[in-house]
């Protein structure tokens, strides 16, 4: 994906990235395939979510664009209930609208992935959109048409 409009504001090697992207006005969040969640990874986790809050609240973010496809590790319970209670309620508070996730290849990840988002979107009251795909190309033409 071209990064050249991108301002990164929160990474941990081999795991993700996250940046703020000017063109597509969207936090950008690309995870590197790691090899198991421990206490440090969910520790790093916890904070990558609240700098991507600050960013929001920072650009008045709207979009989202998750970039999981290489991710090959189901996401633990701790992590998805800290996402959909945790997480989610703040983001959209602080007005994220559209969220686009390329999918993760593994099966496994793919599951807990859908798994908390349901959970998530239901703990929003749809007041999100939560969309998924299989490309990075779809995703972002997807955000692009969201105003």
């Amino acid at each position: 994906m071209k990064s050249l409009s991108r301002q990164i504001f929160y990474q941990k090697t081999g795991f993700v990235t996250c940046s703020y992207d000017d063109e597509l006005q969207a936090i950008v969040q690309e995870f590197e395939t790691f090899p198991l969640w421990n206490v440090e990874l969910i520790a790093a986790y916890k904070a990558m979510h609240e700098a991507c809050l600050q960013a929001v609240i920072r650009h008045k973010a709207q979009k989202w664009l998750c970039l999981s496809s290489k991710m090959n590790r189901a996401t633990p319970q701790e992590v998805q209930e800290y996402i959909t209670h945790v997480v989610t309620p703040k983001l959209i508070n602080a007005g994220l609208k559209y969220y686009a996730q390329v999918l993760p290849g593994s099966a496994l990840s793919r599951l807990s992935t859908k798994q908390w988002q349901h959970e998530a979107q239901a703990e929003a009251a749809q007041k999100g959109v939560v969309t998924n795909f299989t490309t990075a190309e779809e995703a972002i033409a997807w955000l692009q048409q969201q105003k």
